[in-house]
């Protein structure tokens, strides 16, 4: 008797002019999942990612800004056996409420980066969502073991396992030669304080004849001051709004050099990214990411001064950035998500066996 195919429910959002990192990431895994042993299933609001249109393992469901949490939790309670990536959000929160009998399927959360620096920016309704989902999950994965040991310490949640964040290496690929007569910077991420942005502009000032281009945009007066400040000193920065992948793919492309001055992360995407077109990746080590081997594909600094260091000998040293942007590409490919996501179907099968 051929056994019934695994439902899993995908909380993160599948709308095309999404890029939020979790939501890449979401959809990654639900595109590679074996359709002859599962079926998916992901929300969206407008318009959803072409990939995913057409794929007969996968349902896409439209919900509609109104009354949006209610319609995500009549999905929940549809008929999954999985409900990944059970998040911080009202519908989540919602399910957990509902009596046992009524909540049958496995619970599964993805935690991608170190918690208690996340939480402290919670308000205190977000505090409260947050304790009592993490209280009634029944399984959590880490994406690093740096995360899973900080998660138990911080707040004693238990992982049952370790899966890295992927990368699609065969579309995040180097050029053909990199020719820029003066090599470029780059920082992908939104312009706020934790992520280092202003890390960044204080790079542009130390180098006024390198160019910097920054992705990503102003969540809060941090990022619109830091914008200010490019503008009224003439820096030479660029800042571009978050992008789709394919033309965050064209950015790489064009950059010699990649700066992520974040303190708080897991394994953050955009570092495998960046070295799966070739790009050495200059980075804190506060968070142990496998992401950059430190010495051979980049650098994992400790200090600000000391990525300044790194950055000034990258700047200046041609074939240093080749041949460590070379090494970087054969590390990203540790990372493909087909090996990744062959863990994750691995693991969910292993929760409804």
């Amino acid at each position: 008797m051929r056994r019934q195919k695994v439902r899993v429910l995908f909380t993160n959002w599948a709308d095309a002019n999404n890029f939020n990192a979790q939501s890449l990431n979401a959809r990654e895994i639900a595109l590679r999942l074996d359709p002859e042993k599962f079926a998916a299933t992901l929300f969206y609001e407008r318009a959803p990612d072409a990939r995913l249109v057409g794929r007969p393992h996968i349902t896409l469901r439209q919900v509609w800004r109104r009354g949006a949490s209610f319609q995500m939790l009549g999905a929940m309670l549809r008929g999954h056996d999985i409900l990944f990536r059970a998040n911080l959000m009202l519908a989540t929160f919602l399910y957990f409420r509902l009596p046992n009998a009524m909540r049958r399927c496995e619970t599964v959360d993805w935690l991608e980066g170190w918690l208690r620096p996340q939480f402290q920016d919670l308000t205190p309704r977000q505090q409260a969502y947050f304790y009592f989902i993490q209280a009634r999950l029944r399984h959590r994965v880490s994406i690093s073991e740096w995360v899973a040991q900080t998660s138990w310490t911080d707040y004693q949640l238990a992982s049952e396992r370790v899966i890295s964040v992927g990368v699609d290496t065969r579309f995040f690929v180097p050029p053909a030669t990199r020719t820029n007569a003066i090599p470029r910077v780059l920082f992908v991420g939104p312009l706020i304080e934790r992520k280092g942005a202003h890390r960044v502009v204080e790079a542009a000032r130390r180098y006024p004849h390198i160019s910097f281009l920054m992705v990503g945009h102003a969540r809060d007066a941090f990022g619109a001051e830091l914008q200010k400040r490019v503008r009224e000193e003439n820096l030479n920065v660029t800042i571009e709004a978050p992008m789709a992948q394919s033309k965050l793919l064209e950015r790489m492309q064009a950059a010699d050099i990649l700066l992520h001055p974040s303190l708080v992360e897991g394994v953050p995407k955009v570092t495998l990214e960046a070295a799966a077109t070739g790009l050495p990746v200059v980075m804190f080590d506060a968070y142990q990411s496998p992401s950059v081997v430190n010495g051979v594909t980049g650098y994992q600094v400790k200090t600000f001064e000391e990525m300044m260091e790194k950055l000034d000998g990258l700047l200046q040293d041609g074939a240093q950035r080749e041949q460590m942007g070379a090494a970087a590409r054969e590390h990203a490919k540790k990372f493909d998500w087909d090996v990744i996501a062959r863990e994750w179907q691995s693991y969910l099968l292993e929760l409804v066996g």
